[in-house]
């Protein structure tokens, strides 16, 4: 169940912060909308391209934790 949770916390996280905010609004429009894969593309963007930049996101939050030497 903890994984589950910091994979929806990560990505909440990116949506709401990426590129300063560049996905708010339309988050919180699939969320207002009920959240579902079309209303997701429609308003952030195609699932794929969306999950590259998120993964990026996390791997650079993972290296200001733990720099590699």
């Amino acid at each position: 169940m903890r994984s589950v949770y910091i994979h929806w916390w990560s990505l909440s996280h990116f949506l709401f912060k990426y590129e300063d905010g560049k996905y708010r609004e339309g988050y919180l429009e699939v969320i207002r909308q009920g959240g579902g894969l079309e209303d997701f593309e429609e308003h952030i963007g195609v699932i794929d391209k969306i999950e590259k930049q998120w993964y990026q996101h996390l791997r650079k939050q993972q290296l200001k934790l733990y720099p590699v030497v």
